[in-house]
């Protein structure tokens, strides 16, 4: 009984969550030297921060990021840098801080 009791609750909870990703391009280097992606698979979100999240993470970051939904029926967000830095560095860098971004507001 326990056991089918905490895989309700698990199930309830993954029904409610949103998950991030975050995708951040840089321009320089990378293969061929054309600049690439960082990616990352972000903690979820509740779902009722997950609009928020779109509609203000540029405000929160003074425009340097950006947020879209998905897919239909998909509960997933993307993060973007909006201004590709020149290195892979550089777009770890932004992509650790729009995580930050997103934790703060989304607590």
């Amino acid at each position: 009984m326990k056991f089918l009791a905490t895989a309700i609750l698990l199930l309830a909870t993954e029904a409610v969550a949103t998950r991030v990703a975050y995708s951040f391009s840089f321009t320089e280097g990378g293969i061929e030297g054309k600049g690439g992606k960082t990616t990352k698979n972000g903690k979820s979100i509740p779902d009722d921060k997950e609009q928020s999240v779109i509609d203000h993470i540029g405000e929160w970051s003074d425009h340097k990021y950006a947020a879209t939904k998905s897919g239909k029926g998909v509960n997933l967000i993307t993060v973007t840098n909006v201004h590709p830095p020149k290195t892979s560095g550089e777009a770890k860098d932004q992509l650790a801080d729009a995580q930050k971004i997103v934790i703060k507001h989304t607590k």
